[in-house]
């Protein structure tokens, strides 16, 4: 088996401030092979780092703004519990940058205003030409636009599987996108029960033989139990919540 790569999702959101500058430097540092982060859009259009718009879960409810509301200058200025800021792509792409063997995951969110989000995405990865970038969403739309919008770019393209449905559509996927996305959310216990149902579904097993697994990446593993229960069946690029999977 090749070796286990692991990817830090939300740089690794259980060893610090999610989606945060300092975490994603944390888990490079601890053997990561890359991060995640997720990428939403200020009001005068600028990429910053958040999973949710409102900064409510984030803040354990003392701060209710929305990123989408909020310019630039306004935003960087929020300090989150722990005295944690919010970052702008260009600090992570810079960090993605000066390693270029490591590669940096960044999710587009849907949002109403997908197209200039795809747009200011697109100029600050132009502006860090070394960094190994792939795109990912769970929207095929969002990734159709990313392509059309500049398919001479190198950088490559990948899926999200949302549904269970999806999985019987693993090999199309893999025609249409460099890479695909698949696992459960560490934060919604029930949808590890439903992969794993679904996973040991004839059609898909018959699937997965046939196919690159090199560029399937699957997740989340929270433990090293989870890790293992991916490693068992040929999966070798893993995105995790923590770095103590590597240990």
């Amino acid at each position: 088996m090749d070796k286990i790569k692991i990817y830090a999702h939300r740089c690794a959101m259980l060893d610090g401030p999610e989606n945060n500058i300092s975490t994603a430097i944390m888990a490079l540092a601890r053997g990561a092979d890359g991060f995640e982060c997720d990428i939403l859009l200020t009001k005068d259009g600028h990429p910053v780092a958040a999973h949710d718009d409102n900064l409510s879960r984030i803040s354990n409810g003392h701060i209710t703004k929305k990123i989408s509301e909020m310019k630039l200058e306004d935003a960087i200025k929020i300090s989150l519990p722990g005295g944690v800021k919010i970052n702008h792509l260009r600090d992570f792409l810079a960090v993605a940058e000066g390693s270029a063997e490591k590669i940096i995951f960044i999710e587009i969110k849907k949002i109403n205003s997908s197209n200039r989000l795809i747009e200011a995405v697109l100029k600050e990865i132009k502006a860090h030409p070394s960094a190994n970038v792939i795109i990912i969403s769970f929207d095929e739309n969002i990734l159709m636009n990313f392509f059309v919008k500049n398919p001479n770019l190198r950088v490559k393209i990948g899926f999200i599987i949302g549904k269970i449905s999806q999985l019987m559509n693993l090999e199309q996927f893999l025609i249409n996108y460099d890479c695909v996305l698949m696992g459960w959310d560490s934060e919604r216990f029930w949808t590890k029960m439903l992969f794993k149902i679904a996973f040991n579904c004839l059609a898909v097993k018959k699937q997965l033989k046939n196919l690159d697994l090199d560029r399937i990446y699957t997740g989340i593993a929270s433990n090293k139990k989870d890790l293992e229960w991916f490693k068992k069946r040929g999966f070798t690029k893993i995105f995790s919540d923590t770095m103590a999977v590597i240990s």
